[in-house]
């Protein structure tokens, strides 16, 4: 892996003085093939020089997205605490749902709940996977949602009727109170029309929640090359703070606020590609906790150190959430990790 200055044009914001070149290698499957990446000296914004013709064989059946909700518990008590625990974040709060969110929190449904959404309200996840996001929100009592993603092989239902489409964006029509890219967003080879057509079908009121990896972040710099959110060639694009709200701004659509999560992986993850350890080797915490190469005091460590770049806002992944109304309309970070844009 080896870096140096290039010339090449930011596809984000245009530059092309002073950009700076990495070479990557894919490390989730342990793969090795490189990939040219360019780093804009303006917006920051990092991303892959020439996009794969064909992205699909990158995406076994065996990605973790595509993993089965189904085969989760759908009875029982964990079904029902997580049951109970969603429909606390996401419309009714209640007692054992706020226990539960202490016990044993679900962040994604956490700031999906940030959306301020009614049952009626109309979802749309892109790059919804098999659907798992979806799942648990029908469950929770929402009904009006769909999953769309062009990497599923067909169009299918999960198991409680879920509809998901193989289709873009930009293939979709209707009305959206949201839209939510959860860690799809940097898949994505074309990220300014992907958030132009998101503003086209927001509802006036309506959100566009945008999770993904940022490189305005600890990682980025310390790790750089090493760094696990990397994930060449299926992250197409690391957007910076500043290089997201550029293109937001484009698609017409401001930043209301961003939450920092990131975890405990940009550490563990990013020491098993530094030692050439891919991130599914039975050796990884991602594969498995109990065979993996750091002990549960590492992972708490880690875990704790994750905490504390969310609060000073310098996790290696945030959540944006952007909408179309009022650009004076700001929210106020009085949690550490969440700043208005």
């Amino acid at each position: 892996m080896s870096e140096k200055t290039n010339r090449s044009a930011c596809r984000i914001c245009g530059n092309d003085t002073d950009n700076r070149s990495y070479i990557l290698k894919e490390m989730m499957f342990g793969l090795q093939e490189e990939f040219a990446y360019s780093e804009c000296s303006k917006c920051e914004c990092l991303q892959i020089v020439d996009i794969p013709r064909d992205l699909t064989k990158y995406y076994p059946a065996s990605y973790y997205s595509f993993a089965d909700p189904s085969e989760r518990p759908s009875s029982g008590l964990r079904a029902l605490m997580a049951r109970s625990r969603n429909r606390h974040y996401l419309a009714k709060r209640n007692f054992l749902g706020r226990i539960l969110d202490t016990w044993r929190p679900n962040t994604t449904m956490r700031l999906i709940g940030l959306a301020n959404l009614t049952p009626a309200s109309r979802i749309l996840d892109v790059g919804c996977g098999a659907g798992a996001i979806l799942t648990d929100m029908k469950e929770a009592g929402f009904d009006n949602v769909v999953g769309i993603d062009p990497f599923l092989q067909c169009d299918t239902r999960t198991s409680n009727g879920v509809s998901l489409r193989k289709i873009s964006l930009r293939g979709m029509d209707g009305i959206w109170d949201l839209i939510m890219f959860h860690h799809s967003f940097e898949h994505m080879p074309d990220p300014a029309e992907q958030l132009a057509a998101a503003s086209s079908l927001l509802a006036p009121e309506g959100v566009c929640l945008v999770r993904i990896p940022t490189v305005t972040s600890y990682a980025w710099q310390f790790y750089r090359t090493h760094w696990s959110q990397l994930d060449p060639p299926r992250h197409c694009f690391l957007h910076s703070k500043r290089s997201l709200l550029l293109a937001a701004a484009r698609a017409g659509l401001h930043c209301e606020r961003a939450i920092y999560d990131s975890t405990a992986f940009q550490f563990w993850g990013s020491e098993l590609v530094a030692r050439g350890i891919p991130l599914v080797n039975d050796m990884s915490h991602f594969k498995d906790p109990r065979k993996s190469i750091f002990t549960s005091s590492e992972i708490d460590a880690f875990e704790k150190r994750a905490a504390e770049l969310n609060k000073a806002n310098l996790g290696d992944q945030a959540a944006y959430f952007l909408r179309k109304a009022d650009r004076t309309k700001h929210a106020t970070g009085e949690e550490g990790g969440v700043q208005p844009c």
